[in-house]
């Protein structure tokens, strides 16, 4: 998440990237559909008077360009109330096309460079800016950094339990305390160290006075 300052973003430069605005054709009233109202109201619980009147969002119905049909307009403005670009939404959820946006040789400011209601922020506002590429990288390394954190614990379990398998092998007939200390260890280095301590004791009750000898040491 970066912090974007105010006047950065007021008085950026805007690259012109298109010779004209041309957004979809038929554009009309969205109090005048009554599909479109009921997905502004019903579905997405919007105010279409708001969305009217302030934002200048349009209901597009039949269209000659096919893919823009049935879909809400969003006209896109500079900090001067000049329209540049614009997105549109579907209002069937059935289309697999959420979002479609201005082409590049049909805005006339690239859409990534505009702050949508830049004209509304005022001097005193604090804008976030926030990535969502980014974030999407992020998640995917935290994920990627946990599952090897899955894969090192899975084998420091199964390293653990040969280690428990070798000290109880090792010498037979295990006296009650000194089971109930393996049961309960359950970190990698302590179990490493039993282990040598089992390879170089001679005997059964050598080991045991060890063991219980450091399990006081840690008390």
């Amino acid at each position: 998440m970066a912090h974007i300052d105010q006047h950065a973003i007021v008085q950026h430069v805007h690259v012109p990237c298109g010779s004209k605005y041309a957004p979809p054709a038929n554009r009309g009233d969205i109090f005048s559909s009554a599909r479109h109202l009921g997905y502004i109201t019903t579905t997405r619980g919007l105010k279409p008077l708001e969305l009217q009147s302030k934002w200048g969002v349009e209901a597009i119905g039949w269209c000659p360009e096919f893919r823009y049909r049935d879909r809400l307009f969003f006209p896109v403005h500079d900090n001067k109330g000049t329209s540049v670009s614009w997105v549109t939404r579907t209002i069937n959820e059935n289309n697999k096309y959420r979002y479609l946006a201005a082409h590049l040789d049909r805005e006339r400011v690239p859409l990534k460079t505009i702050l949508y209601g830049e004209r509304y922020v005022s001097p005193f506002d604090t804008v976030i800016g926030v990535c969502i590429s980014d974030v999407r990288r992020e998640v995917a390394l935290l994920y990627k950094e946990y599952q090897e954190v899955e894969q090192i614990t899975e084998k420091a379990k199964s390293k653990i339990e040969v280690i428990l398998m070798i000290l109880r092998t090792r010498f037979s007939g295990l006296p009650d305390d000194i089971v109930s200390l393996l049961d309960q260890i359950t970190d990698l280095e302590t179990l490493d160290e039993w282990a040598g301590y089992a390879v170089i004791s001679e005997s059964l009750d050598e080991f045991s006075e060890v063991l219980r000898h450091n399990k006081t040491n840690d008390i």
